[in-house]
């Protein structure tokens, strides 16, 4: 027993110690944690610049249709605040030809199906592309978009 006979100095120089590396243990991981708080946060504000400073109208939808974000320039380019699009069905802002088709492509998608997406439209300097036709899924797609099939080029982020 060798711990036994340690010297009641000894013991509390070994405390003292112990404590001296827990309060180091702490402050590491403070400094660890507040680090990793001042990276989210410039990644956070990247990200923030780069998708406030497209010029292409985004906006983010639920599984239900209901728009959650709705990018600056919208305002812009379609003339809608955010009150007017926030917490809206994204369906009010398709085109009422276009309305039922995207309505069954977005409950396809949803459901996990995939959906034959072909398009066209006139191409410009811009937008050179003409014609898109292929499938995607929630599965083949990190983000589901919602393919304007009067310009080809546009699509809008759900």
């Amino acid at each position: 027993m060798k711990d036994a006979s340690k010297s009641k100095q000894a013991l509390t120089e070994e405390l003292a110690s112990l404590r001296r590396r827990i309060q180091e243990l702490e402050q590491s991981e403070a400094e660890k944690k507040k680090a990793a708080l001042k990276e989210l946060q410039t990644s956070e504000e990247k990200y923030q610049m780069l998708v406030e400073g497209v010029s292409d109208v985004l906006f983010e939808i639920d599984h239900q249709g209901v728009v959650l974000y709705f990018s600056p320039v919208g305002k812009v380019i379609w003339e809608y605040d955010h009150a007017d699009v926030i917490g809206k069905n994204f369906i009010e802002f398709v085109h009422q030809d276009d309305r039922e088709l995207a309505i069954k492509r977005f409950q396809e998608l949803v459901a996990g199906k995939a959906v034959h997406l072909r398009a066209s439209s006139y191409c410009s300097d811009c937008y050179p592309r003409k014609d898109i036709d292929t499938y995607i899924s929630l599965k083949t797609i990190n983000q589901a978009y919602l393919y304007n099939p009067r310009n080809a080029y546009q699509n809008y982020g759900l």
